[in-house]
């Protein structure tokens, strides 16, 4: 509740509301903009002499589904040390789309903080409102939509794979997308021979670490070194351990990608199943032959395949 204060004049008693110390959270969705929930978010404050902006929060082009999210996560942070003890989201949506999490966010977790919390599409103030229903019923349509887009979005990657189209994020260590066609992959010359050399000493029977160790002393980025180097995924801090280890070397001597074969669907996740990140077994990978250039001729690989099964 916002704070108030008395103070005595000659007429009587005067009530004066301390204003909250508000945060806006925002997040990015298809429909939406940051700017434009932000904007809205904006002149509602304005208009509340009850509220204070202090902070604005946003996690761009991040999923709903979990709270695995950046500013979400510095969001909580003020939130737990007293910095803001209102927040202000343009809907329940922005906060998540998961039934369960939002509605323990919403009634258990920021009313122990004594945090406020105020959906403005949806009419909903944490410090007015006594029913809960409305707000659980709006987070469980939220939690179905959100099923129902990711069934949606599943079975059109699908049919993109089985047509040989690259629909994966950054590209595998060896290739890039073609300047004309994001779905096709052409060769990155500059680390195609590092691969080679991979592939040509599996074939001759080298293990996993010690591959790794000959690129480490070499001096070769691994694939996670130079994407951080060329700006394409972020760091996470750990940059000395960003190092080539045997499992990344067995990860890229068996993949099929590298002699021209789109090999996708190597990992399950689905929203609408209810299933975390897990690896598939290659019966179950979708491949589509000679899609690309190789890099790797396709008996060197078959060779590093018999190498590894003798070891």
């Amino acid at each position: 509740m916002p704070r108030k204060s008395r103070k005595t004049s000659q007429t009587g008693f005067m009530t004066q509301v301390i204003p909250q110390k508000t945060a806006i959270y925002a997040r990015l969705s298809a429909r939406d903009d940051i700017c434009g929930q932000v904007e809205l978010a904006k002149q509602f404050i304005a208009t509340r002499p009850d509220l204070r902006l202090c902070a604005i929060f946003t996690d761009n082009g991040r999923t709903g589904t979990n709270f695995v999210r950046a500013g979400f996560a510095d969001m909580m942070d003020a939130a737990r040390t007293g910095e803001i003890d209102c927040i202000v989201v343009k809907d329940l949506s922005r906060l998540g789309r998961s039934y369960i999490e939002v509605s323990e966010l919403a009634e258990r977790i920021l009313p122990s903080l004594g945090v406020r919390l105020i959906a403005i599409n949806d009419g909903f103030d944490s410090n007015t409102t006594d029913d809960m229903l409305i707000m659980n019923l709006k987070n469980l349509i939220n939690d179905i939509y959100a099923r129902d887009i990711s069934q949606k979005i599943i079975a059109t990657l699908r049919i993109k794979q089985q047509h040989g189209d690259y629909i994966g994020g950054v590209p595998l260590y060896g290739y890039q997308r073609a300047a004309d066609n994001r779905h096709k992959l052409v060769v990155d010359e500059e680390v195609a021979p590092h691969v080679r050399d991979i592939f040509d000493r599996k074939a001759a029977g080298q293990g996993d670490s010690v591959i790794a160790r000959h690129l480490n002393n070499m001096g070769v980025a691994s694939p996670i070194a130079r994407r951080v180097s060329r700006g394409e995924v972020r760091s996470a801090g750990r940059t000395k351990l960003f190092i080539w280890r045997d499992k990344t070397i067995q990860t890229m001597t068996t993949n099929p990608m590298y002699i021209g074969h789109m090999t996708q669907g190597r990992q399950r996740q689905a929203l609408c199943d209810g299933l975390k990140a897990a690896r598939r077994p290659p019966c179950e990978w979708i491949i589509v032959e000679n899609t690309h250039e190789a890099i790797v001729e396709k008996e060197i690989f078959d060779m590093a395949q018999n190498a590894r099964r003798r070891t």
